[in-house]
């Protein structure tokens, strides 16, 4: 492990103050100290200064790249949201079906191998994996993303607490996520158009072996969202957004729906007294963003995915575990449209009779109700429990309105 400060070279913070200093001639680094000097001057003409001197550098192996996923999802999931998202993914029938410690350690894995360098926020760690430590576009634009990792975690009040909230639902979590992200990768991306000749960017693809619901990982509707908020207000505006952040992943992947179309808080009621025991384990709202990925990977295509995810209004998913150790899942979610409930409703419908955790749906007006539970006696009691807990929701139309808009756009790519 060395200390960059050895370098002795100490970059003074800065705010952006939107504009470009002129790159000066290149000169090619033989080191990752240099490497790592070269991209913090490169982010420095953004506006933004990276304490080098408070930054560690190692060389890993891929085996203890291990770390570097672990603290990254650390501060992105909640230990028992694995849970509740395994048990949806087997009410999906989604393979392969693990439990909530399998989902997680395959997360892990997946994002440890893909990793060319990391940031370990809570050591100020810079780590290279020597399998893939190749100079050249690839390992610069990793490494600009790490660089902009220790930005935040340095300037923005720190990484986890830009992304992680304890009391914040998936759906708030994955937006901190994503504008992280988004900032991080839309640097790079600049960067990396920059020494190409190119005034803008062109956000970076999302390779296909990272777009499940499970890792989330890279954000791509981060990346266009920190794109378009650059596009009309420079950097400044893209640091204020971390102050003011979309209210739903709604509205980070429709920039229209900003300031007027709001979810609908809804809460599921208690465990019904008369089913017997059970075991609360996890609460949340999925969102938009999360309902799309995980459409996709029950194998739809793009553009069945985003419409039946498209309209989303609010939801609630709650996990139990009764002492058969069997798990209950139910999930309620209010659409904007009826039709967009309908074609939800469709969506998440069991392909074929399966072991009994396929969804037992019923649809009332905009809302639908889902109740994934091997007993039919136990999700009869909840059907009758949610039917006795409805609510007057009240309709805007301008909910309906804009959600029209977004189906007569063109497909989304993966996301």
């Amino acid at each position: 492990m060395r200390k960059l400060a050895t370098l002795l070279l100490f970059v003074l913070a800065c705010e952006p103050n939107g504009t470009v200093e002129t790159p000066l001639p290149r000169k090619e680094p033989k080191t990752q100290q240099e490497l790592i000097v070269a991209m913090s001057d490169e982010i420095r003409r953004f506006g933004f200064s990276v304490d080098l001197a408070k930054l560690l550098m190692e060389n890993r192996e891929p085996a203890a790249m291990r770390e570097v996923a672990e603290n990254y999802v650390t501060i992105t999931r909640k230990t028992t949201s694995f849970e509740a998202i395994a048990a949806l993914r087997r009410a999906l029938e989604i393979p392969p079906l693990t439990n909530g410690k399998g989902l997680r350690e395959g997360v892990v894995q997946m994002l440890a191998t893909s990793m060319l360098v990391g940031f370990i926020h809570d050591r100020d760690i810079v780590v290279f994996n020597t399998a893939t430590y190749q100079p050249g576009g690839p390992l610069e634009h990793a490494l600009a993303r790490a660089l902009m990792f220790a930005y935040i975690d340095q300037r923005l009040g720190g990484l986890a607490a830009s992304v992680f909230d304890a009391q914040s639902t998936s759906d708030v979590a994955l937006v901190r996520q994503c504008l992280a992200e988004g900032f991080a990768t839309y640097v790079a991306d600049t960067i990396h158009a920059s020494r190409r000749g190119k005034d803008t960017a062109t956000p970076t693809d999302v390779a296909a072996a990272l777009l499940g619901t499970n890792a989330n990982v890279p954000c791509a509707p981060g990346t266009a969202y920190v794109a378009g908020i650059h596009a009309t207000g420079g950097w400044q505006a893209v640091v204020a957004a971390f102050g003011a952040s979309p209210t739903s992943t709604e509205q980070l992947l429709h920039p229209k729906k900003l300031e007027k179309d709001f979810p609908i808080h809804l809460e599921l009621p208690f465990w019904p007294q008369h089913a017997g025991d059970a075991e609360p384990i996890h609460d949340d709202v999925m969102g938009e963003l999360a309902i799309e990925r995980i459409l996709r990977e029950r194998g739809y295509d793009d553009e069945t995915a985003s419409k039946a995810a498209a309209g989303w209004d609010g939801d609630r998913l709650g996990l139990w575990r009764v002492p058969s150790g069997d798990s209950v899942l139910v999930w309620r979610s209010v659409w904007d449209r009826e039709e967009d409930a309908e074609q939800f409703a469709a969506a998440i419908a069991p392909f074929e009779k399966n072991d009994g955790h396929g969804f037992r749906i019923v649809r009332r007006g905009r809302m639908v109700d889902a109740v994934s539970a091997e007993s039919e006696d136990l999700a009869v009691k909840w059907y009758t429990t949610l039917q006795d807990s409805l609510d007057n929701l009240a309709i805007e139309p301008s909910d309906a309105a804009s959600t029209r808009e977004v189906e007569a756009e063109t497909p989304p790519r993966p996301r």
